[in-house]
């Protein structure tokens, strides 16, 4: 009986469902035909109305099934929360009497027009057709019942009917007023106003009414980008867009009344009307300075109490203590307008607001953002015009040039990249970076810093919690990110000789930066390395990051906060005549953590081989590489093969330099039978407990040697490798990350990263010189014998993928993969890496 009773229920709401479906599509049909006949839809029509910017052919998701969901969750919603809309109705009506609906002429597909329906949420006497950004202090007119629906978005819900109707869709551009030109005009561009408005959208769980209009025009074209590319595309934005609207209704984000352009309203507008190139500015010096080691500054620093005010004065004290008299203001203080800037030569403004919560905050908070991120750094800038003083350095932000790429897309920022702020707080930093470099002339230098994150001990942001994190978890993923920071000491530094150059140029932009990016993991690893913490980092979770990634709303945010990409390239940090990084990031994470150095730290002799032959276009930067390392303890080899050009010459040159830096500095040349002949050479007569190897046209980082030290005091390697910079012949760089891998390959292996014990190439043997790939082979040799391997994952040189190594001729080819299938047998490994190697000269055929 109670099955048949189930079958009968199911069998009669399946009828009942038809026919309310049947009737509710017959008055939709109607509700839309008549709506195609009122006259008000037909006033002020927008040119072009009725047709499509782009004429691109609708996927098959976009034209079938899009509508098809649309359809089918509109009925079921409309059916399930009738009691719902009952409810709400009788309590609109009791708050403020009057009609329960409220409708407004809005901006459909193609730029029609269509009557879209809304729970009434203000009163009566609000003005109809004013878009609540342009009200007058629009929360006088909201009623009480009406900021609980607003706050959950519960006076949306008529908009179901809408969908229903095919005036809307569930997922799209939110419709536009009818006198919303500027909006509809914006989106034209995109093509945003070809498709179906929704009831949310991509610009609605990324801001909201935060969002200024080009902002949401430029969201809204993405969203649209997707949906004509194909049905996978669309249908994964769809969702996303689904799923995120359920954050923001419950989290209650990006509500705030005033509606669209409200960074416009709060904001200011010393961007507005600026090219590109006004709002890069000119970065750089133009040319080699050299800091005046006899100058005397008297340095004003606007911003008393701040932490980088506080460590450059200290850091000035102790190392340049003849060139600064230094004196702090605050600014908080209403009094500083009466003080005098005249007796200081540099004004150093530093006072400001950072590290916001940009989430869901009110206009008070945004309105303080641009009070003293903007106007007090512009009324500074005049003062310290006005009082005769000679110089004016702003520190700005990289948050003038967004948020970070999230997990998985890169961000690199070059000379050519336009700064453009992702929200308010980019915004205000923005906008006196912009303005404040407008006040530069002959008199008046202004200098703009737009430093990455600052570190350092005692440091606020971001750093402090990743901090914690190293040394609370006991598991943190692996992940291959990249980000730019710098370290305090290395920013004090660049300050103090930025100091002493004599400027010419009315407005400059520099952005400092440590010599290395580092991996948020790597970062991890050090600081509970550092701090004696036992936490494992593994790419096990790395598939938890990625999904975590895609969840939308806050989760996704974080999760793209700690593990997205923003890089400077390292060219735009780079200045002739200032060596301003002080301390690697080694050593700057030792610094920061407070980890004292073991009494039996060991400084050993580290032996640095080269070898070459008719290397005068690329030796120069090779030899220098070896010269500027942090690490000094080094005895630097040359082995030339009696090269015929002015390779040995050059390398003379060098003579001086070496022994100025204390450091060992051998050239031989005579003849070899090829490049492991050489190295082999050079390992034998290295006296360094250590030896590594970096050919004529590769090049290192600047804590190369110093990293592997580092690690062979902490771990007693005998074989060390770590990432390199794969530069192709265009300028491109990719990173090649190594890894120690179960199964091993030369996918993660780098040979100009490699430093091996003296003691092991004793024992095992050095090269054999049998093909090109004898370096590998030495390597399988070392993973057989079973000897300690450490793998850093952090670029420490940079590798040319120019060469014979990367001749594309079949014989070349060919000639590669049989000569590392030779590594593999001789070592024992199966057939099976033969197919390796054809996969790897295949890889490298397509990047180079």
């Amino acid at each position: 009986m109670k099955k048949n009773g189930l079958k009968k229920f199911i069998k009669i709401s399946a009828v009942l469902l038809t026919v309310l479906f049947v009737i509710m599509k017959i008055a939709a049909v109607c509700k839309k035909r008549e709506e195609a006949q009122d006259p008000e839809m037909k006033k002020d029509a927008y040119d072009g109305a009725g047709k499509t910017v782009f004429d691109n052919e609708p996927t098959f998701y976009a034209a079938y099934l899009k509508r098809f969901f649309d359809v089918f969750v509109s009925f079921m919603g409309l059916v399930i929360l009738a009691p719902v809309f009952g409810i709400i109705s009788l309590l609109i009506y009791i708050d403020d009497p009057g009609p329960v609906l409220f409708t407004q002429k809005r901006v459909g597909k193609n730029k029609t027009f269509f009557k879209l329906h809304k729970f009434r949420s203000m009163k009566m006497c609000t003005p109809h057709d004013t878009p609540t950004h342009l009200l007058e202090n629009p929360e006088q007119y909201i009623t009480k019942v009406g900021k609980v629906l607003r706050k959950y978005s519960l006076d949306e819900l008529p908009q179901i009917w809408d969908i229903f109707v095919g005036n809307l869709s569930i997922i799209g551009p939110r419709p536009a007023l009818w006198n919303q030109a500027d909006l509809v005009a914006e989106r034209d561009k995109y093509g945003a106003n070809d498709v179906l408005p929704g009831l949310t959208g991509w610009a609605q769980i990324n801001g909201r009414d935060e969002l200024e209009i080009p902002v949401k025009a430029r969201f809204d074209g993405e969203y649209c980008e997707k949906l004509r590319s194909d049905s996978v595309s669309g249908l994964i934005m769809d969702l996303k867009c689904f799923f995120g609207t359920f954050k923001s209704v419950f989290a209650a984000d990006g509500v705030v009344e005033g509606g669209t352009g409200e960074m416009k309203k709060t904001g200011r507008d010393y961007t507005e009307g600026k090219t590109d190139e006004e709002l890069i500015g000119t970065i750089g010096f133009g040319g080699p300075v050299t800091p005046d080691i006899k100058a005397r500054k008297k340095v004003l620093i606007t911003g008393a109490g701040s932490y980088i005010g506080e460590y450059f004065e200290k850091y000035a004290e102790t190392n340049y203590p003849d060139n600064f008299e230094i004196y702090s203001l605050d600014m908080q203080d209403p009094s500083w307008r009466e003080y005098s800037f005249k007796p200081y030569d540099i004004v150093y403004h530093v006072a400001g607001i950072a590290h916001a919560d940009v989430g869901n905050v009110s206009e008070d908070v945004k309105r303080k953002y641009y009070e003293v991120n903007t106007d007090l750094a512009v009324e500074t800038a005049k003062k310290a015009k006005a009082d005769g003083v000679k110089e004016f350095i702003f520190m700005s932000s990289a948050i003038v040039y967004g948020d970070s790429a999230p997990f998985g897309q890169s961000k690199f920022i070059n000379e050519f990249t336009v700064p453009k702020a992702a929200n308010f707080y980019g915004d205000s930093k923005l906008q006196a970076d912009v303005a404040v470099r407008e006040l530069g002339d002959d008199d008046f230098k202004v200098i703009v810093l737009r430093p990455p994150m600052i570190y350092g001990k005692g440091s606020k942001g971001n750093y402090p919690t990743l901090a914690k994190f190293a040394k609370k978890l006991p598991v943190f993923p692996r992940v291959y990110n990249e980000r730019s920071m710098l370290y305090i000491e290395n920013l004090c530094e660049f300050l103090c000789k930025v100091m002493l150059v004599d400027v010419k140029q009315p407005e400059t932009v520099l952005i400092p930066q440590n010599a290395e990016w580092t991996t948020t993991s790597d970062m991890v690893e050090k600081i509970a390395c550092t701090a004696g913490s036992n936490i494992v980092v593994s790419g096990i979770f790395k598939p938890c990051v990625v999904l975590a990634s895609k969840v939308p709303g806050k989760i996704g945010g974080l999760v793209n906060k700690a593990f997205g990409n923003l890089t400077y390239v390292h060219e735009l940090s780079e200045y002739e005549g200032i060596d301003y990084r002080v301390k690697s990031l080694d050593e700057s994470i030792d610094e920061t953590e407070g980890a004292p150095k073991p009494k039996d730290f060991r400084t050993p002799l580290v032996s640095v081989v080269t070898v070459s032959y008719n290397s005068e276009k690329t030796i120069r930067r090779t030899i220098e590489s070896v010269l500027n390392q942090t690490y000094t303890n080094i005895e630097y080899r040359i082995v030339d093969g009696l090269s015929s050009d002015n390779t040995v010459a050059i390398a003379h040159e060098y003579d001086e330099a070496f022994r100025e830096k204390g450091m060992t500095y051998i050239i031989t040349s005579e003849k070899d039978n090829g490049i492991y002949d050489a190295m082999n050479k050079g390992i034998e007569d290295a006296t360094g407990e250590l030896i590594g190897i970096i050919n004529s046209d590769d090049c290192y980082k600047a804590d190369a040697v110093e990293t592997a030290v580092l690690y062979y005091n902490k771990t007693g390697f005998d074989y060390f490798y770590a990432d390199i910079n794969l530069v192709k012949e265009d300028g491109n760089v990719i990173i090649k990350h190594s890894r120690r891998d179960r199964f091993p390959t030369s996918r993660h292996w780098n040979h100009p990263t490699s430093f091996v014990t003296k003691e092991t190439y004793e024992e095992l043997g050095t090269f054999k010189c049998e093909g090109i790939h004898d370096d590998f082979e030495f390597f399988l040799r070392v993973r057989k014998a079973g000897k300690k391997l450490v793998v850093v994952n952090q670029v420490l040189a940079d590798f040319n993928t120019g060469g014979v190594s990367n001749d594309k001729s079949f014989e070349k080819c060919k000639k590669r993969v049989f000569d590392r299938y030779r590594c593999y047998t001789e070592n024992g490994y199966s057939f099976l890496y033969f197919w390796e190697c054809v996969a790897i000269e295949a890889a490298k055929y397509i990047l180079s």
